[in-house]
């Protein structure tokens, strides 16, 4: 069985990461929690390193604006070379706001990356659960689904090396609705906290 790990860390601008406290284990599934007003969020990472196969994720939400669900596969290599680019695979879902999902693949920090903004036929925090699953071909192809749906693939800027694997629930500024006076869209409040429940993952080697 594959075992995570609950991470205090940060990434990215504008956001207070995530904290192992707001992880917690229930019957029901693992939930992490978050505080988007605070822009404090919850994230787990797997022991081990993966290599390519299928990757799925059963998870429910009820957050709202300013939060984003996300699962990743990452592995990171600083050079420290100013001439060389550092190494940055990645494969991304992320889920945000009221129906936008993002697809992405990254190999470096830079210019090797590629995206897809699309949505989902349901309002992400319905507090339902849904499958989430990415099937990765080393070096070839990412094929997206959900709910057992093909929705998306991504053929450039394919991973090669072995990965981690993420869960997190992370408030990042760009995950904010907007309307056109600038305002969050609904209101985020105050000490709110929403949460997501990861109820099963797997993963199949290819």
């Amino acid at each position: 069985m594959m075992k995570f790990t609950a991470v205090d860390g940060k990434w990215g601008y504008n956001n207070n990461g995530v904290t192992s406290s707001n992880v917690t284990v229930t019957e029901e599934g693992i939930v992490l929690s978050a505080i988007p007003f605070s822009r404090l969020g919850a994230a787990l990472k797997s022991n081990n390193l993966y290599s390519s196969g299928s990757f799925s994720f059963v998870a429910k939400t009820n957050a709202d604006n300013g939060c984003t669900m996300a699962f990743w596969t990452f592995i990171y290599k600083d050079y420290k070379n100013p001439d060389k680019t550092n190494l940055n695979h990645e494969i991304d879902i992320e889920l945000y706001g009221n129906n936008n999902i993002i697809y992405s693949t990254y190999l470096d920090e830079k210019e090797s990356q590629s995206h897809v903004n699309s949505k989902v036929d349901y309002n992400i925090n319905d507090n339902r659960y849904h499958l989430y699953r990415f099937d990765w071909y080393s070096g070839d192809r990412v094929e997206f689904y959900v709910d057992g749906i093909l929705v998306c693939v991504i053929r450039d800027n394919i991973p090669t090396e072995d990965m981690y694997v993420w869960i997190g629930l992370w408030c990042p500024e760009w995950s904010i609705e907007k309307d056109e006076d600038g305002n969050a869209t609904p209101p985020i409040i105050e000490g709110k906290v929403v949460t997501m429940t990861i109820k099963d993952f797997t993963y199949i080697p290819f």
